[in-house]
């Protein structure tokens, strides 16, 4: 009995983690940009989502890496295509959203330390939204 019950234990212990499986993109940013704390090159990512809502941002060469917990949004159309959206303040680049593609669900990002002192140094500057499309 207390064999099964183990046997039991673990395999719903498991459940969380297949329900966890990660949606997959990826995207060629033509800019430098930060996401989090980490400031990334020109160049193509991987981005993962899993069901939490976090979101990680791998260098396709995998020597950089950020993890973010992001917060829903919802647009109010379906998109064809997936994008990435930045906030641009000055020559700097902010990662903002993750929309995916086929659906009217995305991910907002947080504004990170670096893009919220930069806005108390030189007041709320007029931001530009740039998109990159994912594939």
């Amino acid at each position: 009995m207390t064999k099964h019950l183990v046997s039991i234990f673990f395999v719903a212990a498991a459940i969380p983690l297949f329900a966890q499986d990660p949606h997959k993109l990826t995207a060629n940013v033509p800019f430098n940009f930060t996401a989090g704390t980490t400031v990334f090159q020109a160049g193509d990512y991987e981005i993962t989502k899993n069901s939490t809502g976090m979101i990680t941002v791998r260098s396709a060469d995998r020597r950089q890496v950020a993890m973010l917990m992001t917060m829903p949004v919802i647009a109010s159309s379906v998109s064809a295509t997936g994008r990435l959206v930045f906030l641009r303040s000055g020559e700097r680049y902010f990662l903002s959203e993750l929309w995916e593609p086929g659906t009217t669900d995305g991910s907002a990002v947080p504004p990170s330390r670096a893009e919220r002192e930069l806005r108390s140094r030189n007041g709320i500057p007029a931001k530009a939204r740039v998109s990159v499309a994912l594939r």
